[in-house]
């Protein structure tokens, strides 16, 4: 039998070479099968581009598209100056607008070029073959002429040693910050973790009105219409008569700068005799006296030197220190104590003592202006 003939390979067509040679050596497989449907549709249609969507400025300077990567570093620029600056501070957008602003922004720098990278890329490369044919006389002048122009490894190579030396010089300013805020977001923490394991030990704050003694009178003098000459330094509130030893609570101490008015029929001890001060006394005894309402006395003052601030219980010495140099560099009382803890020893820093809870709450406001935590305790 004779030998099978082997098939003939058919030559590329020369629209097939031309783009070839204007993609260049790169992905020339992907784009080329997308450029010949776009072809032979007649228009550029919409299809997915990962590298035109996660790099897209690198991306376009890597294809040559250096009028689009400046439109695409502007619009880059802007986006956070029209929501950050203009849209929050003149304009005094909600969350909801800042967020929707957001959004579009990231379907305009990365959605769009994605959907619509290879589009762009076929528009500019069918404008640069049209202009290599009529700049040269043969096809082969006309694909050496594309591939000077196309996206070579050597301009890939330019554009990654580019990028390299912009992270030196950018990535040192920015590593104070990222210390710093990482610093921030630990102290925080172990604030957080330190007020809520000293919750149960944490002592109550003092009422700022603490329950008034009962003042005692005599029960003669109640009967007679005349309270003592001396001022009671604190009252309960009256509360109704059922017998005679409740019935010096029920009548209200007299204050020192307005005297009890006596009534103007006279009232005899006869009325209740010493010996019935176990008997039950009506109120129409006490109906006679004239008393001005009474009036909230001011607290008694707290112990001096009783009131401190918590502001956090740290595991790490560093943080410690950080934050009694910061209380200290705002004028502040700083103590720290060691204490043993589940994890091992901690460190509690504190603001204090102080003489009232006056003087501890402005302390902690003081504390809360500097961005850390305060918990006023009393010991």
């Amino acid at each position: 039998m004779p030998p099978p003939q082997t098939q003939a390979r058919q030559p590329e067509p020369t629209i097939t070479m031309l783009f070839r040679a204007a993609i260049g050596p790169i992905n020339t497989d992907f784009y080329l099968p997308i450029f010949t449907r776009f072809e032979a549709s007649g228009r550029a249609g919409l299809s997915w581009n990962w590298a035109a969507s996660l790099c897209t400025f690198n991306w376009l300077v890597f294809r040559g598209l250096r009028g689009y990567a400046l439109g695409y570093l502007a619009v880059l620029v802007f986006l956070p100056l029209l929501t950050l600056g203009l849209g929050r501070l003149v304009l005094n957008w909600s969350e909801l607008a800042e967020l929707l602003v957001g959004l579009s922004g990231l379907v305009l720098l990365f959605v769009l070029p994605g959907i619509g990278g290879n589009a762009l890329f076929y528009r500019a490369t069918r404008k640069n073959l049209e202009a290599a044919i009529v700049a040269s006389a043969k096809l082969e002048q006309a694909c050496k002429l594309l591939v000077g122009q196309s996206s070579s490894r050597q301009r890939f190579i330019r554009i990654l040693v580019g990028n390299l030396a912009l992270l030196c010089v950018v990535l040192p300013p920015c590593m104070p910050l990222l210390t710093r805020y990482s610093s921030e977001t630990e102290t925080t923490a172990s604030s957080a973790t330190a007020r809520v394991q000293e919750a149960p030990a944490s002592a109550p704050l003092p009422s700022a009105f603490p329950p008034l003694n009962v003042a005692s009178s005599p029960l003669q003098s109640v009967a007679l219409g005349t309270l003592p000459s001396d001022p009671v330094p604190a009252v309960s509130m009256p509360q109704p008569v059922a017998s005679a030893p409740s019935l010096a609570a029920s009548v209200p101490a007299r204050m020192p700068s307005e005297p009890v008015r006596r009534a103007s029929a006279p009232v005899t001890t006869a009325s209740v005799p010493a010996s019935e001060v176990s008997a039950p006394v009506t109120v129409a005894s006490v109906s006679v006296l004239s008393v001005s309402s009474p009036k909230r006395l001011p607290s008694k003052p707290a112990s001096v030197g009783h009131f401190y601030v918590n502001v956090g219980l740290f595991a790490n010495a560093t943080n410690a220190q950080r934050v009694q140099d910061k209380l200290r560099n705002a004028r502040l009382p700083v103590i720290n104590q060691r204490v043993h803890g589940v994890k091992g020893e901690l460190i509690r820093v504190r603001v204090g003592p102080f003489a009232g809870l006056n003087q501890a709450g402005e302390a902690a406001r003081k504390i809360k202006a500097l961005n850390l935590d305060a918990v006023v305790v009393r010991l």
